[in-house]
């Protein structure tokens, strides 16, 4: 608790501090004895940039540097606003349409599709079935800044700028070559990286032509497992208590030495007589030490030590990604420029969980001749025909999945000035991302065939007849393949003690994705004239773009019979054109708390093929009470169509059993199957952004300072099927967009297939308070040497909540993506607190720079109860021993030497003080989109930068 109370100390001095600037992060490189510099950043498509209503947060090329990062994101996402997807550490076990460890930009919390990703201010290419842009793929070589536009801009940007905009601005003129070279390592001596970055630029033809030129290069080999941390070896996890629990027991509670008390990877027996009888890995049979069993865990006993329900699951995933660039820019004329420019990227990531349990029970029957003798003659002296086996397949390893990304995008278009200073731009792109995807693939069915070993007329052990087969059903069945391989499932075979066995059981599910993206545009920026306070700007614009994705899987995958989740084949693509206006209109101008009052107007008409027209709009101003202090506001209607994978998506086939059909009032098992929806409406979000700037320099401090109020609220948001039987009952119900997703036939149950199509269902609400503060010492008291900066982000979340046909669910302070209420959209909430402090001290060539990031205490669940609670009940179904972790704080060192106008030396310590997540954490938030906790430990990056 204190240092949950030390965090919230933290973040209520950044209030008391009052507000911040938006500017990038303190640059030991930049902090030697200069003022403070201006930067203009776009947010509006006006000239009259700086002058912008909605807030704008930039980060700037060197402040990247100093973190020495492999990917950009791990920079951005230590901005509070931003939350963590899936990266390489923590929430790198989740994928989002099958997006594996990606860097995917989330603004807000309110899931990566609802921030706008653009590249030099277009359109970039997505590199996963959700058409998101993944940033790894981005050369930070030629990393200018990255502008962060933290409100809805929707109409000056289009869909998806629900929650904002993030553009990377890449250098297009530079003048020799630049680089880097480092190496990074944990304490634990995993997490072993290399990251190379080399660019290069030059003018020629007279300097009427300019080319750049980046490199990147970055691999990570991975952090280990669950149980390569101490806090790991604990085998801490969640159990469930289930009725009939002890008086002042909760119906949850955490506890350390967790492990799975229903299979074993040898083989153990589950229920009769025979309960409690296991496997070794010869497939001799012993007595297994049950120790205390609550469903499908047990405590108390190590009999099962290294199979924790979560202990396959990485730390930090293997990951590479290498990236190409040029820009070739050539001056027509002293007013018009024309460039062509090009990426080439490549991208695999790597990552693993918990091996297959989840196939048994699996029954044998008495006549199996694999049986140890022992066994086979104690069922006949117990009567039984059968057993229920329950087994690890541990020699496969995890649920694996690695998946590489190839892209590429060429860029042409020219720029220049027309008429009185009037601006124009065109451009059209063309791009590819072609996704493979590998997956462990687990033949459930084959499994349940291979496992029913029995002798044949001959005398040789062969795979029993399936109509028999006591784990199949009439459906089941015809997923199951021919050729079957009887398996042993004693004992703890392999793949290479058993190859064709274990080829029957278990292949790689593979699929490949190509999203291709063509688009174009036109702008033209200027003032036709002036009123009586200065030039009224106008924007006006017309984009075009197209987007297709065509996904092909392989016919097993697509057909279901796996047990994990395979792809389905199919296609589509959208067409959009769409035209924007813009106004920049002076209202007052040198009055008494309007020194300059503006008045900021957007409007933009969007065509769809496929959802057809939608308008966006936006009302923003800013006043200019004092010299010093400027007052903005925004009001914005904004939108977010349906991605093509929420509108074409085909998955696999599955089985849901114990299906109750209402009309008929029989159970049985049914078919369902994912399915994008045509009929998919616009998400709509309103949103309120109102704030105040303080920019005031004294002799040589210069301090900036601001605070923002955010509103955003949204409807009609789309939402995954929402299950077989509630489709069936909302049918029953009379609702007959239900009826339409299922097929009815003359079976005894009478359904044979309900399609689970995505639907507007939910509603998003958001609110709260950024802050941020800059202050440069450029002169230190007391004649001390060197200049000092401190530059300070946080941010409040108020309300995050989710509305569904359920209920309405407060997520600000929790992280969790679980609940009653369904799944916050793609991954859990924000911290109701969360603040980011860097120190950075500079003299002559040294530099070093302290930054403190934390949050306060998060909640596990929200829909659930615990002591912390005034309405604790352990009686109660919703209760658990702990619902509230403590907030956190980490420290990270980073630091360099010039050694000559040529070379630089840097290191950077991340998690200084090596601290470790609380107990249990791991459990509750790891497997987490927005897991917060360091789970790596302290780690070292050393390397050298040059230029020339």
């Amino acid at each position: 608790m204190q240092k949950s109370r030390a965090a919230s100390r933290m973040l209520a001095a950044a209030v008391a501090a009052a507000i911040a600037y938006p500017a990038g992060a303190a640059d030991p490189a930049a902090a030697s004895g200069e003022s403070l510099e201006e930067i203009v950043v776009t947010g509006t498509h006006l000239q009259a940039a700086q002058d912008s209503p909605t807030p704008v947060t930039v980060v700037d090329a060197a402040t990247v540097q100093n973190r020495a990062p492999a990917d950009v994101l791990e920079v951005l996402n230590q901005i509070p606003q931003f939350r963590a997807t899936t990266q390489t550490q923590g929430s790198d076990r989740l994928s989002l349409s099958q997006s594996g460890v990606q860097g995917l930009v989330d603004l807000r919390g309110l899931g990566a599709t609802r921030t706008l990703t653009l590249v030099d201010g277009q359109r970039f290419v997505g590199g996963n079935l959700a058409g998101l842009v993944d940033t790894n793929l981005l050369p930070v070589s030629l990393l200018d800044q990255v502008e962060v536009v933290t409100g809805g801009a929707s109409a000056a940007y289009g869909s998806d700028a629900v929650a904002g905009v993030v553009n990377f601005k890449l250098k297009d003129h530079m003048d020799g070559i630049t680089g880097s070279i480092q190496r990074g390592m944990s304490e634990y001596f995993d997490e072993k990286e290399w990251v190379a970055t080399v660019g290069a630029g030059t003018n020629f033809a007279d300097n009427r032509a300019h080319v750049v030129l980046g490199l990147d290069y970055a691999d990570n080999d991975g952090a280990g497992s669950f149980y390569s941390r101490s806090y790991g070896r604990l085998e801490p996890g969640l159990v469930s208590a289930g009725n009939g629990r002890p008086a002042g027991t909760p119906a949850q509670f955490w506890s350390n030495g967790v492990e799975l008390s229903n299979a074993t990877p040898g083989g153990l027996i589950l229920s009769g007589p025979l309960k409690g009888v296991a496997f070794d890995g010869s497939g001799n049979p012993y007595n297994f030490n049950y120790g205390t069993v609550y469903s499908s865990a047990m405590i108390g006993s190590q009999a099962n030590y290294g199979f924790n329900p979560q202990g396959y699951a990485i730390i930090g995933n293997p990951f590479s990604h290498k990236s190409a660039y040029s820009k070739l820019t050539v001056d027509a004329s002293d007013r018009t420029s024309l460039w062509v420019s090009g990426n080439f990227a490549v991208s695999s990531s790597y990552s693993i969980g918990a091996p297959p349990t989840s196939v048994g029970p699996i029954t044998i029957g008495v006549d199996n001749p694999y049986l140890p003798s022992s066994i086979h003659d104690a069922m006949l002296a117990d009567g039984l025909s059968t057993i229920s086996v329950g087994k690890i397949f541990a020699n496969v390893g995890g649920n694996s999945q690695e998946i590489t990304n190839h892209l590429w995008r060429l860029a042409a278009g020219a720029k220049g000035e027309i008429l009185n200073g009037w601006k124009w731009d065109v451009y059209a792109a063309a791009g590819l991302d072609t996704e493979h995807y590998n997956f462990n693939g687990i033949q459930t069915y084959n499994i349940y065939a291979a496992s029913n070993a029995v002798l044949g007329a001959n005398g040789a052990v062969t795979c029993g007849n399936l109509a028999t087969n006591p784990n199949l059903n009439p459906i089941t069945i015809t997923y199951v393949q021919p050729n079957c391989v009887p398996f042993d499932i004693f004992g703890n075979s392999s793949p290479a003690t058993d190859p064709a066995a274990y080829d029957y059981m278990f292949n790689p599910i593979v699929s490949v994705e190509k999203i291709h993206q063509t688009s174009g545009g036109a702008n033209l920026n200027g003032s036709p004239f002036s009123d009586w306070a200065g030039p009224v700007q106008i924007g006006v614009g017309a984009e075009y773009r197209s987007d297709s994705l065509n996904v092909v899987s392989d016919e097993q995958g697509a057909e279901g019979h796996y047990f994990t989740s395979g792809q389905g084949i199919y296609g589509g693509h959208n067409d959009v054109k769409e035209g924007y206006l813009e106004a920049g209109i002076p209202l007052l101008k040198d009055l008494p708390f309007a020194r300059s009052l503006d008045l900021n107007l957007a409007g933009r008409e969007t065509d769809y093929d496929i959802e057809g027209s939608v308008r966006t709009w936006k009302v923003g101003f800013t006043d200019d009470i004092t010299d010093s202090l400027r007052l903005r506001a925004t009001k914005s209607h904004d939108i977010r169509v349906p991605n093509l994978f929420e509108l074409f998506g085909v998955g696999p086939p599955a089985i849901q059993l114990g299906i109750v059909n209402r009309f008929n009032g029989q159970s049985g098992n049914v078919r369902d199957v994912q399915a994008g929806n045509l009929n998919l409406r616009p998400e709509v979000a309103n949103t309120i952004t109102a704030g105040l700037v303080f920019d005031k320099s004294i002799g040589n401090t210069t301090f900036r300072s601001s605070v923002d109020y955010f509103d955003i609220r949204m409807h009609d948001v789309i939402a995954a099927g929402i299950g077989v039987q509630a489709t069936i009952d909302g049918c029953y119900a009379g609702n007959q967009s239900y009826c339409n997703n299922i097929t009815f036939d003359n079976s005894a149950l009478g359904i044979a297939l309900v399609s689970l199509q995505s639907i507007n269902l939910n509603a998003l609400y958001t609110n709260g308070v950024d802050f941020e503060v800059e202050m440069r010492q450029n002169e230190l008291p007391f004649g001390m040497p060197g200049s000092l900066d401190w530059h300070l982000l946080a941010s409040f979340t108020n309300h995050m909540s989710l509305t569904t046909p359920a209920g309405r669910f407060e997520y600000a302070g929790s992280t969790a993506t679980i609940g009653s209420g369904g799944t916050f959209p793609n991954g859990g909430g924000m911290p109701t607190w969360r603040g980011n402090l860097t120190t950075t001290y500079t003299i002559d060539k040294v530099s070093a720079a302290l930054q403190l990031t934390g949050f306060n205490r998060l909640t596990y669940n929200p829909t659930l109860v615990g002591p912390d609670s005034a309405n604790y009940n352990p009686a109660a179904a919703n209760s658990i021993s702990q619902n509230q972790f403590r907030g956190e704080i980490y420290a990270n060192l980073m630091g360099g030497y010039q050694t000559s106008d040529h070379l630089k030396f840097f290191g950077v310590i991340n998690n200084l003080l090596d601290r470790k997540p609380p107990n249990y954490a791991i459990n509750a938030f790891s497997t987490n989109a927005a897991d917060l906790y360091d789970t790596v430990g302290r780690s070292y990056k050393l390397g050298v930068r040059f230029n020339y």
